[in-house]
């Protein structure tokens, strides 16, 4: 049966996430703990095994509210049997319970874009490469960085995070304020730059891909940034 996941089933998911991610315990329990999964994974389970998953955490663009789709994983035995199809058909009856207007995802590889695709993803999301950062700035704290980034992305098809979701995502690198605009970075890796020359340039990477739950609602150059890796 297809649920909302429950502490009850907290082993079961660990167990799943890691045979289908290869994550460390430490990250699964951080990300469970910090995006009140219990509210926003589904589980499907048999008895209490649980063989099937996906999270579908809030984010928005603008005014129309939307879903990220993220840790979608069938367990290897029970592969073929429609568990993946199923758990996705539940998460677009949940957007459309809650009069929401969009889902985006992140496909792990070029294969799945297609997968998901013929499951009614069909709006390719770029993203723009960002150049090493040159100079020195100053860090900045996470509510300064959300300020500045809602700011900055007013003219864009921003999809966001709200600052307590985002304070989770930024946790894993440092926030700094340079020169030209503001960056995070994860290690050496610049994962975000907020600079207007980039996101004015054209973009070439396929990131993700959108599903839209409103006939008349589509985002012309949707950005984003900053997913849970």
């Amino acid at each position: 049966m297809i649920e909302f996941a429950s502490e009850k089933y907290r082993e079961g998911i660990i167990a799943l996430w890691q045979e289908a991610f290869c994550d460390e315990e430490e990250f699964i329990n951080g990300f469970l703990d910090n995006m009140k999964y219990c509210e926003n994974m589904l589980i499907y389970r048999e008895q209490s095994s649980v063989f099937g998953m996906v999270t579908m955490l809030p984010v928005f663009c603008g005014e129309n509210k939307g879903r990220y789709i993220y840790a979608v994983a069938t367990s290897e035995k029970q592969r073929g049997k429609g568990i993946c199809k199923n758990i996705m058909k539940a998460v677009d009856e949940f957007i459309i319970k809650e009069k929401e207007k969009f889902a985006i995802l992140v496909p792990a590889g070029e294969s799945l874009f297609e997968f998901y695709k013929k499951m009614g993803y069909n709006q390719i999301v770029y993203k723009p490469e960002f150049p090493p950062i040159k100079g020195r700035g100053r860090k900045l704290s996470i509510g300064e960085y959300f300020r500045l980034r809602e700011k900055f992305f007013e003219k864009y098809d921003f999809i966001g995070w709200s600052e307590e979701n985002l304070e989770y995502v930024l946790s894993f690198g440092e926030t700094m304020l340079w020169e030209n605009g503001a960056f995070y970075r994860e290690g050496a890796e610049i994962k975000e730059a907020l600079a207007p020359e980039i996101f004015d340039s054209e973009w070439e990477i396929p990131f993700g891909e959108i599903k839209y739950f409103e006939e008349k609602l589509k985002f012309d150059k949707p950005y984003f940034g900053l997913c849970i890796n």
